[in-house]
């Protein structure tokens, strides 16, 4: 997704704004903002909302907490769109803050 990302922030009818959180924060998955693939990318929040366990519960308590900082991180930025990328657990709390706010969502 990078080049779609760098290709959005060069094209000046859009405001990209980059949000994420979850796994990608943490050390223990391999901190991957903080690798080459992210260099030059502009994010505008960082959440963390994962529950340690790596279990059934604390990947539902994951996904309320989610649910509660992506609604926080939209009102703020009041998007046009909301782009979700991958199939991961953390993606339909994404998908869920922004189709409550009335937000369209796009799924990569």
């Amino acid at each position: 997704m990078k080049s779609l990302i760098e290709l959005l922030e060069k094209d000046k009818t859009f405001d990209l704004r980059v949000v994420v959180g979850g796994s990608l924060l943490l050390d223990k998955y391999g901190r991957i903002l903080d690798s080459e693939h992210t260099d030059n990318i502009p994010i505008s929040y960082k959440l963390n909302f994962v529950v340690e366990g790596e279990n059934l519960p604390t990947m539902a308590k994951s996904a309320g907490l989610a649910l509660i900082e992506f609604s926080s991180a939209f009102q703020n930025i009041n998007p046009d769109l909301v782009m979700v990328i991958a199939d991961r657990f953390e993606c339909l709390p994404i998908a869920m803050a922004a189709a409550y706010m009335n937000i369209p969502v796009a799924h990569v």
